[in-house]
């Protein structure tokens, strides 16, 4: 989705956050699968640099003002977090020339994105860490997030419709993934209690271990 173009031209955000003078270097970040991301070398250190998609999010002040909510929130818990670079008349974002919006992000020193599970330990580690970064902002204070994208975090919903697929079987696959399936028993669906319905109180995340490899590394 993100198809970072080597015709972008990513010298001017870094200047529009600051670093235009100190940067030495510029390289694509390829695993973004939403934004272009760029990580950017500047004498005073590295920053991750992303050109939003706007076909994903059409408002891209609701995706800003969340990101800026709920990181200020895990910082101030002492939760590890990528932490926004503002421009320096103090904004979350610069609009370019061509109408393209960007933003920045310090960049995680001694982090490793991965596509994929290397095995049980990376599969365990990444599920704890969505469940660590979902149970942080449960008691996020308003004012009520916008939901960028309908039911996304929507667990009761998810739930529901894998109920669905379960039943009509449109593929013919139940009985090779029967031991998958989950209990026929209402108790795992009654544990997520007030937990059930994330669109209002978590910002948006991609549900991919990068999205939240910041807290892997510091664990």
């Amino acid at each position: 989705m993100s198809s970072p173009s080597a015709k972008v031209s990513t010298r001017e955000p870094p200047a529009a956050f600051g670093y235009g003078a100190t940067t030495t270097g510029v390289e694509v970040l390829p695993s973004g699968h939403i934004h272009a991301n760029f990580l950017v070398t500047t004498a005073s250190g590295r920053l991750v640099i992303q050109r939003l998609n706007t076909y994903v999010f059409a408002d891209i002040n609701a995706v800003l003002s969340k990101r800026r909510a709920g990181g200020g929130y895990l910082a101030g818990r002492g939760r590890p977090s990528p932490r926004l670079v503002e421009t320096p008349q103090g904004a979350p974002s610069f609009r370019s020339g061509d109408g393209s919006t960007w933003r920045a992000f310090h960049y995680l020193e001694g982090t490793e994105g991965r596509d994929m599970a290397t095995g049980p330990t990376d599969a365990y580690d990444a599920a704890n860490t969505f469940a660590g970064y979902v149970t942080a902002l449960t008691d996020l204070p308003a004012p009520r997030l916008i939901e960028t994208i309908p039911n996304f975090h929507d667990l009761r919903a998810r739930l529901a419709r894998l109920d669905e697929v379960i039943a009509s079987d449109p593929v013919g696959r139940r009985p090779a993934v029967a031991r998958d399936r989950p209990l026929p028993s209402p108790r795992p669906r009654e544990r997520l209690g007030s937990h059930g319905n994330r669109g209002s109180r978590c910002a948006h995340g991609p549900q991919r271990r990068q999205a939240v490899q910041c807290a892997l590394c510091y664990r």
